[in-house]
C-alpha cells in the first residue's frame, strides 16, 4: 500500500497504435509516468496528479461501475474510438491496448489484441470511452 491513500496499487495503461504513435501511462512510486514514442524510442514524462484529480479520478471508476465488468473483452461494434492525449494526432486505428488498475482490494486487468473493437465484457462502448478519457484527465490532457 501507499503513504498516499489516493493512489492506487498498480495503474498501467497502454494504447498500441500504427506508424509508431503508442503511449503508456505507468504508476511508479507515486508519480505516473507518461511514455510517448520519439524518435529516440519511448520517453517518460513524470506526472504528479494532485489529490482532486485522484479523487475524481476514483469517482469516475466507481460511477462508470468498473469494478463489476467481467475479467474478459468481447467485439465491440462498431469498434470503439480510443482517443489519444492532445499531443497525439487524432486516430481511431488501435492495434492493441492493455489496462491494469489494482487499488481498494480490487484488481481490474484487461488485454486486447483486437484494438478498439474489443472492450470489457460489461462496458458499453461509451463507458469503456469514458474510462480512457477518465486516464487523460489524470494526467492533465
Amino acid at each position: 500500500m501507499h503513504d498516499y491513500p489516493l493512489l492506487p496499487d498498480e495503474l498501467e495503461f497502454l494504447v498500441k497504435r500504427p506508424e509508431g504513435r503508442s503511449y503508456y501511462f505507468e504508476l511508479n512510486g507515486q508519480t505516473l509516468l507518461w511514455y510517448h514514442e520519439s524518435i529516440s524510442g519511448l520517453e517518460p514524462i513524470p506526472v504528479h496528479p494532485s489529490e482532486d484529480r485522484w479523487e475524481e479520478f476514483w469517482r469516475r471508476m466507481d460511477a462508470l461501475g468498473i469494478w463489476h465488468w467481467a475479467g474478459r473483452t468481447h467485439r465491440a461494434a462498431p469498434p470503439v474510438s480510443i482517443p489519444a492525449p492532445p499531443s497525439e494526432p487524432p486516430t481511431d486505428e488501435v492495434r492493441s491496448w492493455r489496462l491494469k488498475l489494482t487499488g481498494r482490494g480490487r484488481v481490474l486487468c484487461y488485454s486486447s489484441a483486437a484494438g478498439a473493437s474489443s472492450i470489457p465484457i460489461g462496458a458499453t462502448a461509451e463507458e469503456f470511452a469514458e474510462l480512457v478519457e477518465a486516464i487523460h484527465v489524470l494526467v492533465g490532457n
